[in-house]
């Protein structure tokens, strides 16, 4: 504007996703399969444009108050064959990462689908599975120790969600969904 560059973005209003499950403003099971759906639908798309977001928690997902998700905060995403950091360098929320970024190997779409298992078994529990005291802790948790899927099946939650959280949330890359495509056919199936 008057040869300034600038930025223009939207004024949202609503709450991120971190709100709504501390104040339990998520609603039924079928609302947050649809707030889960909304978000492996952005991340889907993202993963097409070849872009990692790198930093999938409840802090960066929005909801309006037509229970629109938004998928926000880029700011350590990473554009697939772009290297901004080097391998052995780990980023992201410690909560959050996949075994695979702790580690800091190179970071792909699955580090996506891992995070957004963690996120889902928060969206059903309102509890974070991995808690520790330190940095350390919980990368050593992330590493060797198994979800505790207890607190999932006292949630309610139907056996096909909490096997699609554990697949997510495997260890191994190979063991999970390979795409956020198979997410998405997993959670349309469930809704039905």
């Amino acid at each position: 504007m008057d040869g300034r560059p600038y930025i223009v973005m939207e004024f949202l209003t609503g709450t991120d996703l971190r709100g709504a499950i501390d104040k339990a403003q998520l609603g039924d099971l079928q609302n947050r399969i649809n707030i889960a759906l909304q978000a492996a639908r952005a991340l889907g798309y993202v993963h097409t444009r070849n872009i990692v977001h790198r930093d999938i928690k409840p802090e960066n997902l929005h909801i309006d108050e037509n229970g629109r998700v938004r998928l926000m905060d880029f700011g350590i995403a990473k554009a697939q064959n772009f290297n901004l950091t080097r391998e052995g360098f780990a980023i992201g929320t410690p909560y959050y990462m996949a075994p695979e970024q702790v580690m800091g190997k190179p970071v792909t779409p699955a580090a996506d689908v891992y995070a957004f298992g963690i996120v889902l078994y928060e969206m059903l529990t309102g509890l974070k599975p991995v808690t520790g005291e330190t940095v350390e802790s919980l990368f050593y948790l992330i590493l060797h120790q198994q979800l505790n899927m207890e607190p999932l099946q006292q949630s309610g939650a139907p056996p096909e969600l909490i096997n699609l959280v554990q697949r997510c949330a495997a260890k191994k890359v190979e063991e999970r969904p390979a795409n956020f495509e198979a997410v998405i056919a997993d959670l349309e199936g469930i809704l039905r």
